[in-house]
């Protein structure tokens, strides 16, 4: 398994990203956000999709010269407008408006429109615990199942996360998007030939398939049956109505034949658990962590496998696959761009 210098890699993307006019700053958003990704081994929203992300900045998809546009503050919640950006980007400076409200009133939202999608949901919640807040993200996404009963796409697969610090035991991060699978991870199955397990997916007359192809043209199915669908729709809610973004089957696709902005509605909320509690939450976290320990064997917290990942990572370089290497590299010799896959020292 190879593993590559995570800094001469992020130096070379970002100069990548240059050529094609994005502002350093942004660019070093957009990486920090993929790279987090595969470091923790969610693969599926790190830096194989870089190269698409690419493609719709070369063809003008994202307003990389705008900025995100307050419409609305009050001590409790503000509202903005994304205004196109890139979703990594607008969602980063979100969180920030959320964190730095909440400081004193002890929590404060935002909520957002005309966004794109901003990746792994966990980036923008774990922003909050390392400033020993408590992080929630989520977001509506283009429709790909129906609501429980139903027989056609309405609801996105809906992600949410929520990220919760402890004193000196680790973070609690819970990441999930609202469908039994994200929809990444069929694709990567197709692209591994391989087959889904049966439950996940029906094709486009509604029959239940196991492969890949057909289920991307039909529809995922919510986890949990209608339990899934009702938090699709809470969230689609929260995100997309309440927000002024598009809802339901309204939300424009990232691959779209326009170039359009989704209009993705997304919310950000961050919690200063010492304005409502006091100090002492961070001890009750690590006792609350040690009970999950003692109640199993080997029993790990929402999270924790990928913390130990991403540590493994910071030591020893992060692990891409091939085919993501594959695609890079190719960018980097069309652009001139030499020495970006150093491997890490064994």
């Amino acid at each position: 398994m190879k593993r590559f210098q995570i800094d001469v890699l992020k130096d070379a993307l970002i100069k990548l990203l240059d050529i094609f006019n994005v502002p350093c700053e942004q660019a070093s958003t957009l990486i920090n956000c993929m790279i987090e990704a595969d470091m923790r081994g969610i693969h599926t929203h790190g830096l194989s999709v870089l190269p698409a992300y690419i493609h719709k900045i070369a063809s003008n998809g994202f307003n990389i010269d705008s900025d995100i546009a307050i419409i609305k503050t009050t001590a409790s919640f503000t509202t903005v407008d994304a205004n196109n950006l890139i979703g990594a980007v607008s969602a980063k400076t979100c969180m920030e408006i959320a964190i730095d409200n909440c400081m004193e009133s002890g929590m404060h939202i935002v909520f957002c429109k005309n966004a794109n999608t901003f990746g792994p949901a966990f980036y923008y919640s774990q922003m909050a615990t390392n400033r020993k807040l408590i992080g929630i993200c989520m977001s509506n996404s283009p429709s790909a199942m129906p609501t429980w009963g139903g027989k056609k796409k309405l609801l996105g697969t809906n992600p949410f996360s929520i990220a919760v610090p402890s004193q000196k035991s680790g973070t609690i991060i819970i990441d999930m998007a609202t469908s039994i699978v994200a929809k990444s991870k069929i694709n990567e199955i197709r692209k591994n030939g391989g087959k889904l397990p049966e439950g996940w997916a029906v094709d486009e007359n509604g029959l239940p398939t196991t492969e890949p192809l057909a289920a991307i043209k039909g529809m995922i199915m919510p986890m949990a049956a209608h339990k899934g669908s009702a938090i699709a729709i809470a969230i689609d809610i929260l995100s997309g109505v309440l927000s002024g973004a598009a809802y339901q089957n309204n939300v424009n696709r990232f691959y779209s034949e326009d170039n359009k902005c989704m209009n993705v509605g997304q919310c950000f909320i961050a919690i200063n658990p010492t304005v409502i509690l006091d100090d002492s939450f961070y001890q009750e976290m690590d006792q609350y962590i040690l009970n999950i320990h003692n109640s199993g064997d080997k029993v790990l917290y929402p999270g924790e496998r990928g913390n130990m990942e991403y540590a493994h990572s910071i030591k020893h370089g992060v692990h891409l696959h091939q085919e993501t290497v594959d695609a890079l590299e190719e960018l980097f010799q069309q652009n001139g761009i030499k020495g970006a896959f150093v491997e890490h020292e064994r």
